[in-house]
């Protein structure tokens, strides 16, 4: 399925992007990192100014801009969180996000929109939401959400450690090897 490829190509040229980085040099990471955000749930419904991640994965992927190109997987509860901690917090200052998926005719959709008040309730995640770029829908299925970069540095000191790659805030590697099946889910991990 085309659908089904394209996922797993984004999958895989992510994990490139987050590896090549391994060889620069510190003194090409002398900007601050940014970091965005990677969700995943099987549909996503909208109610009014209600977005509702149905089915959302228990993690998010992070990961940094370039030229820092390191990455790691957060619990969803973590960004729910954090989210309104610091002074450049995404409660003082929402993030916009890219919604892409399908509709229920399999034709690609995406959305660009700026999301506030996150929300974990039973197996799926909610922000509130206003449209900046695209056509309302009532439901998207297969969505990722990208949530635009933050230069917040509690992201920075939270996750240096836990980071593949290496950054300006940390060199700590770990090793992690996942393999995806077809379906884009989780098979193994050490």
């Amino acid at each position: 399925m085309i659908t089904t490829a394209r996922i797993l190509g984004t999958a895989m040229m992510t994990g490139m992007i987050a590896t090549a980085g391994l060889a620069q040099t510190s003194e090409d990471k002398t900007a601050p990192e940014s970091f965005l955000f990677v969700q995943h749930a099987d549909m996503a419904t909208f109610a009014g100014t209600t977005l509702t991640l149905e089915g959302a994965d228990n993690s998010i992927v992070v990961f940094t801009d370039r030229p820092h190109r390191a990455a790691s997987t957060i619990p969803v509860s973590e960004l729910v969180t954090r989210w309104g901690e610091g002074d450049d917090s995404f409660a003082a200052d929402p993030p916009n996000a890219a919604l892409v998926g399908e509709t229920e005719d399999g034709k690609p959709v995406s959305l660009i929109v700026e999301i506030t008040d996150p929300a974990l309730s039973d197996g799926a995640m909610s922000y509130q939401y206003k449209v900046i770029k695209g056509d309302e829908q009532t439901s998207i299925e297969n969505p990722y959400v990208v949530i635009d970069g933050s230069t917040w540095t509690l992201w920075a000191q939270g996750f240096a450690n836990d980071m593949v790659g290496a950054g300006a805030t940390g060199s700590s590697q770990i090793s992690t090897a996942v393999t995806i099946d077809t379906d884009g889910a989780e098979v193994t991990g050490n």
